[in-house]
């Protein structure tokens, strides 16, 4: 579906650089900022806990992600996320120069992570058809 978005060109100042299945899983593009453009990976699971885990695990390493893209960020993610120590900040808006972010996750030591919610996306593609 993120890719369905893309080309109807929902990501306007994002440009894939290199995508693919067997042996690259993320998804490495620049994005232009007012002020600068900047190289950034993006991370697809199917829940927040899954790429958690994987941290956890040691699979995959927080520096290696700047957005994390996910069908639905629910409160059950959402305390998940916080239960394993990290803290959220859910966006009362979705965040335009962040690819529509509707939070980010933060370890203290990093960087944070966006979170896309393709979901939340979708929603309000509808809602503005509707204006």
């Amino acid at each position: 579906m993120f890719f369905e978005l893309l080309g109807k060109e929902t990501f306007p100042n994002l440009r894939i650089l290199q995508h693919g299945y067997s042996n690259i899983y993320d998804l490495y593009a620049q994005i232009k900022t007012t002020k600068k453009t900047d190289d950034i990976i993006l991370e697809f699971k199917l829940h927040v806990k899954d790429f958690i885990q994987d941290i956890v695990k040691g699979t995959k390493k927080w520096s290696d992600v700047n957005y994390l893209v996910v069908f639905d960020f629910t409160a059950t993610d959402e305390q998940y996320v916080m239960e394993q120590g990290f803290s959220v900040a859910k966006e009362e808006n979705l965040l335009d120069d962040h690819l529509f972010a509707c939070a980010s996750i933060d370890s203290q030591a990093n960087e944070p992570i966006y979170i896309i919610s393709i979901k939340d996306i979708l929603n309000r593609n509808t809602a503005k058809l509707r204006k």
